[in-house]
């Protein structure tokens, strides 16, 4: 198998051909198909849900490094640095959590505040890329994903190192996480539908 993938899952009868391969609804408003415990596809959709405080909560980072191919549409990708708030509104403040233990009975695991916040958000750069275009992302580093014009893309990523340390995500102060988003909330047949309306039959 082919580690960027390009070739092999872009093609909706290959996925077909594992019936078995686990698809679930992420609450950043995108489908997660696992191919192997190293290769995933992503799949992003308008019409799919998205958690209560996704405005407000979509910079997180990872505790895995990763290298993602873009196997549809164009995928921006934001990179984002936490600072001091010194001097700035609240209403550009953020509270780090942690995503720690167990999942829960909807699918998530749970936001723990890290108390050293809050901190505000400064963008750092925001990279496009189009089908068949490669971008990395380092452990722990946090990021945007925007997917322009009609908000149909898919990539297909690679872990390339993990960690220990759980991941975070951002939510500005002021703004309650969304812990009871639903990831069973489709039917698997609805999220093939999505799938193959994003990736072609």
């Amino acid at each position: 198998m082919e580690t960027n993938g390009f070739k092999h899952y872009n093609k909706m009868e290959h996925l077909m051909e594992r019936p078995s391969q686990k698809v679930s609804l992420h609450g950043l408003g995108f489908l997660q198909i696992q191919l192997t415990d190293q290769l995933r596809i992503h799949v992003w959709h308008p019409d799919l849900p998205r958690r209560r405080c996704f405005k407000h909560s979509s910079a997180h980072n990872h505790r895995f490094g990763f290298e993602s191919t873009v196997l549809a549409g164009i995928i921006v990708n934001h990179i984002m640095a936490p600072i001091t708030t010194t001097g700035i509104n609240k209403d550009e403040q953020y509270y780090l959590y942690k995503h720690d233990g167990p999942r829960g009975s909807h699918g998530n695991r749970a936001w723990m505040i890290d108390e050293s916040g809050p901190w505000r958000f400064v963008h750092v750069s925001a990279t496009s890329y189009v089908a068949g275009q490669k971008y990395p992302m380092l452990p722990y580093v946090y990021h945007e994903t925007a997917i322009p014009g009609g908000g149909k893309a898919a990539t297909l990523m690679h872990k390339t190192e993990e960690h220990k340390t759980p991941a975070h995500s951002a939510c500005r102060v002021g703004v309650e996480p969304d812990e009871t988003f639903d990831r069973f909330q489709m039917t698997n047949d609805d999220m093939w539908a999505i799938v193959r309306d994003v990736l072609g039959n």
